[in-house]
């Protein structure tokens, strides 16, 4: 998927997430739901497109130090395009660092205080654009890569590659998601 789709996809899981924890009450944080939604979106969206930060692409690398940082730890590591090292493993490590922030805050009653609440929200915003980055990545004909082997939702065709109007439907869908996830954020 393009940078577009991904910050769309971004976007959407980071809008669908906050709703679902707000909705079943696992986060209920003194903050305005506008206040919480401007801080987890931005990081949901540089997050999504981070793991393609394993090419060499010193355009994106460039527009940030912490870009340029990760994608050095990508090439240290021997993170290839797609693997598990730049996809898979960061949206893990990101997903338990929220849940350990949320289940703290609920299980040890702490005080809901602005640090805390900054760390679930910046945390939610980045697992959540790490996660839908892995997701509509196997979503393509390439799919995520690991130990040689490929994982995706979808068959190796022509008709699923990156760029293709199959993409641009995705896009248009991922839009109409958001739009439909902040109507029903706001009214």
């Amino acid at each position: 998927m393009v940078g577009k789709t991904h910050a769309l996809g971004g976007s959407a899981f980071a809008l669908g997430g906050y709703l679902l924890l707000k909705q079943t009450g696992v986060i209920d944080m003194n903050l305005d739901a506008a206040a919480q939604v401007l801080i987890i979106l931005p990081y949901s969206i540089w997050a999504a497109k981070v793991p393609d930060l394993d090419q060499d692409n010193l355009d994106v690398a460039l527009e940030n130090p912490i870009n340029l940082a990760i994608q050095e730890f990508f090439n240290l590591i021997g993170a290839g395009h797609r693997s598990f090292k730049s996809h898979v493993y960061p949206a893990i490590i990101m997903s338990i660092l929220t849940i350990f922030g949320i289940l703290g805050i609920n299980l040890f009653h702490a005080k809901h205080n602005l640090s805390i609440n900054l760390y679930c929200m910046i945390t939610l915003g980045v697992s959540m654009g790490l996660i839908s980055h892995a997701l509509l990545d196997m979503c393509t004909k390439s799919g995520l890569k690991n130990k040689g082997k490929r994982y995706a939702f979808v068959p190796k065709l022509d008709t699923f590659k990156t760029g293709s109007i199959y993409e641009k439907h995705i896009r248009l869908g991922l839009y109409f998601l958001n739009v439909i996830l902040f109507i029903f954020l706001f009214f």
